[in-house]
């Protein structure tokens, strides 16, 4: 039996959540939501999501830094591939992005499908990378 992946979604547009979330429950998903970074890392501890795709401008704690928290402090737990999903596509901002060890990096405005494989390509490969 298949057991059902839980991915997180944090962004502060709640257009860019709904869609995310509608795609990728469709798809069998298990979807949280987020809209800033506090709420996300709160999530990531309660809830132990299988993929993250993260947003870089949204308030109280940028996606950079969320990220850099989950990578680097233990009590986020596991290793989990984590995709920035963002309007920053210039290339400081996507070399901090695989700095801090994103895993795929998608700028907007994206095709649905794009994130959709993202997501399965990150997913497919999370046993080969876990930690």
């Amino acid at each position: 039996m298949k057991t059902e992946k839980k991915i997180l979604i944090v962004d502060d547009e709640s257009d860019v959540l709904e869609s995310l979330s509608s795609v990728l429950g469709s798809k069998g998903y298990h979807v949280l939501t987020a809209g800033d970074g506090e709420a996300a890392l709160e999530l990531v501890r309660s809830n132990d999501p299988d993929l993250i795709i993260l947003d870089i401008m949204m308030p109280k704690i940028n996606g950079i830094d969320v990220l850099h928290q989950i990578r680097h402090e233990a009590r986020y737990g596991r290793w989990r591939p984590v995709i920035i999903f963002t309007g920053r596509g210039d290339f400081d901002d996507v070399s901090k992005g695989y700095k801090e060890e994103a895993d795929y990096y998608i700028v907007k405005p994206a095709p649905l499908k794009k994130v959709v494989e993202g997501v399965e390509i990150m997913l497919s490969l999370a046993p080969l990378r876990k930690k």
